[in-house]
């Protein structure tokens, strides 16, 4: 995996489940998102737009990186960042390459 290659991805904090999502646009992204949360969950993300619809169904709060706000009290996107992080370093040591196919 070449270090600019971009993950996108969902993890459930305190939880055992993380995926690969394909693409970010909205219709794409929410139907994923939809899928696997309840009304009750909360969500933390970035200002990316795709997100804006997601108060509608559950709650969710956002920082604004363009602003430089990485961190407001509970909300970050620390959890997704670091498993991305460490998922390409652990690809990096073992591998040269790998696929989507393979993630």
């Amino acid at each position: 995996m070449k270090d600019d290659t971009e993950l996108n991805g969902e993890v459930e904090r305190k939880g055992s489940r993380a995926m690969v999502v394909e693409n970010v646009i909205e219709n794409v992204l929410l139907p994923q998102i939809a899928r696997y949360i309840s009304s009750k969950a909360i969500i933390y993300s970035d200002e990316l737009s795709s997100y804006n619809k997601l108060s509608r169904v559950c709650d969710h709060h956002a920082v604004v990186h363009s602003r430089g706000e990485y961190v407001r009290g509970r909300v970050n996107k620390n959890s997704i960042e670091s498993f991305c992080a460490l998922l390409k370093r652990g690809i990096a040591s073992i591998y040269n390459f790998t696929s989507k196919k393979n993630l």
